[in-house]
């Protein structure tokens, strides 16, 4: 293992393999997003055209072979030239501007090697339902290869950010994270900061400046109606106007009112804060109502957005108007406060505050399930977006009555968590299934109507007893329909009180009853063995007995059937352990 002090002399180590072995093919399982592109894009940034350097042909700014000398040990500097970040080829070595090999080919250009994105290939020669790594392997190769999340990574690389203990990144909110970034830099400038005690805190004065919600003008609004929204309202105000807690003056008694307005004249930093986002709005509002070009009106603000009617326009005016508001407004803010044009509704019921029901345009995007599951994961991390025609996976939950597709679509691994509130949605999964040839046509000539049969089948309101949660449920992650269930009897299903576990008829059984509770909790104990040892297989070491089971490839049916039995011996052995039958079982272990 090499160890570099800098970024740069790692991707100087890394040309040097690949010229020293001068490979005439160069392969990548995603080489656009993870892979021989995202180092290309990183290395465009430090001023190292990477493409051109590991190229055959020759350049100006090409780096021999023999110039990348590095030693196994020792300094690595003057390895690389300084090349300025704003060299026009350095950037267009990683941005392609190729649509037709980004979507059909691997998009990256190497000169004299051969580029291939094994992704895409596999995609022209297997038909899967889905086109992960693990799944291609085990459809190919007939072998498993797990799949990891890298909690422990990610989590240990967060802590060293922040500045906080492992533990903390998991349990405390952002708040936390922001308050130990601002000591560390405080520390530096030999500041400390107070820790005031619970009666300090419940003695301080209550918060007098509020966002602006406005009393919106109900009614049917047949005009297009567009929106704006402040990107990052609050966090822009901090730095637009050097919020701090020694920039706010606080209070100031009235024998010593200073002569001139003082801008944040408020009595605390969050005040601060509030009020200039208000103060934002309000400025906003009144330039658009006043421009004469536009004659806009706003009809609804709420805290950083604003609902601008256009009477008479079109929707394509209605988008030309709704930039140039953004663009006006941002300009007469301070950097970086931004007005952004999110939406055109049209038409739209305006009802109370917070209440709208709008018909979006130019968002029909929106509409596809597979594009919400892609965007929620995109925000998590911008490098997550899919490929050209890749399926994205993804389940549809109950949701509350009314409830709209896009409220109801979440990530396949959201369902399978282990404190999942979610049930999947078997009825949309009968509708999206349900072959009409079959139902109109092949049984038609029989006289059977298999939608009829579907409608008058009974459904029950509830989830078998053995796959409902017994175990406390997560006050961060429950929704609240959780607590609507009806709770039913570990043992033989019928309904108990809200705290029972058992009926009156088990209970009286006693031992008899201890006993099935003992056993089923046993079978499942000995599933989980089984496929903890399957797993052990596929990734190999004693790590699975130790840690537990991390895979979690969406392409292996052991996944599914490991999560069932997981939940269902976690919530049965939490019953049998309230019940006092048995110790609660280490389920993680397994």
């Amino acid at each position: 293992m090499l160890v570099f002090s800098e970024e740069k002399y790692l991707f100087s180590h890394f040309m040097k393999i690949v010229c020293s072995s001068d490979p005439d093919i160069i392969m990548g399982w995603d080489i656009q997003g993870g892979s021989l592109g995202f180092l290309a894009e990183r290395a465009s940034h430090l001023g190292i055209g990477l493409l051109n350097n590991i190229s055959r042909t020759p350049s100006e700014i090409k780096i021999a072979a023999g110039d990348l000398d590095i030693p196994e040990k020792g300094n690595f500097d003057n390895l690389i030239p300084e090349q300025s970040n704003t060299d026009p080829v350095i950037l267009e070595d990683a941005i392609i501007e190729d649509e037709w090999g980004r979507t059909h080919a691997s998009g990256v250009h190497v000169g004299g090697r051969i580029v291939l994105n094994i992704w895409r290939l596999m995609r022209g020669e297997v038909k899967l339902n889905m086109y992960t790594i693990e799944a291609v392997a085990e459809a190919v190769l007939r072998r498993k290869i797990p799949s990891f999340r890298h909690k422990i990574n990610r989590t240990s690389e967060l802590a060293r950010v922040f500045g906080i203990d492992f533990f903390s990144v998991l349990s405390r909110g952002s708040q936390y994270r922001v308050e130990s970034m601002l000591l560390r830099l405080a520390h530096t400038q030999n500041y400390l900061a107070i820790s005031p005690g619970s009666q300090q805190v419940a003695s301080q004065p209550a918060m007098e400046c509020l966002p602006l919600v406005m009393e919106p003008e109900s009614g049917f609004y047949a005009d297009p109606v567009v929106v704006l929204d402040f990107q990052s309202l609050y966090p822009s105000m901090i730095i637009a106007y050097n919020l701090c807690f020694s920039t706010c003056l606080g209070k100031v008694a009235p024998s010593k009112l200073l002569d001139l307005v003082v801008a944040c004249l408020v009595q605390s930093f969050a005040d601060s804060i509030v009020q200039c986002g208000r103060s934002t709005l309000e400025k906003a509002i009144s330039f658009v109502n006043a421009h004469d070009k536009w004659k806009a009106k706003v009809i609804y603000g709420d805290t950083d957005s604003l609902f601008v009617l256009l009477k008479g326009r079109t929707v394509k005016e209605s988008f030309q108007i709704g930039n140039e508001i953004a663009s006006a407004i941002t300009a007469m803010n301070p950097k970086p406060v931004t007005l952004k044009m999110e939406k055109v509704y049209h038409p739209c019921f305006l009802l109370t505050k917070k209440r709208y029901i709008p018909t979006v345009q130019g968002a029909l995007h929106l509409s596809q399930p597979a594009a919400i599951v892609a965007t929620k994961a995109m925000r998590a991390d911008p490098r997550a977006e899919p490929c050209y025609v890749e399926r994205i996976p993804y389940v549809v939950i109950h949701g509350e009555p009314g409830a709209r597709l896009i409220d109801m679509v979440v990530d396949p691994l959201e369902l399978l968590a282990m404190d999942s509130p979610f049930r999947l949605n078997d009825l949309y999964l009968h509708q999206q299934t349900n072959n009409p040839r079959l139902c109109s046509g092949y049984l038609g000539l029989v006289g059977a109507d298999l939608n009829q049969w579907f409608i008058e089948m009974p459904r029950p309101a509830r989830e078998a007893f053995a796959k409902r949660p017994f175990s406390a449920p997560n006050p961060h992650r429950t929704r609240i329909d959780y607590y609507y269930l009806s709770k039913h009897c570990i043992l033989c299903g019928e309904l108990v009180q809200a705290s029972a576990r058992l009926c009156n008829q088990c209970l009286q059984k006693g031992a008899a009853a201890a006993t099935a509770v003992i056993g089923r909790t046993s079978k499942l104990e000995r599933e989980m063995q089984h496929l903890a040892a399957i797993c052990r297989h596929c990734g190999g070491g004693d790590w699975v007995m130790e840690s537990g089971v991390k895979c979690t490839s969406l392409a292996c049916s052991v996944f599914y059937e490991r999560r069932k039995v997981q939940k269902e011996l976690q919530s049965l052995s939490s019953a049998a352990a309230d019940e006092g039958f048995y110790p609660k079982c280490m389920v993680e272990w397994f």
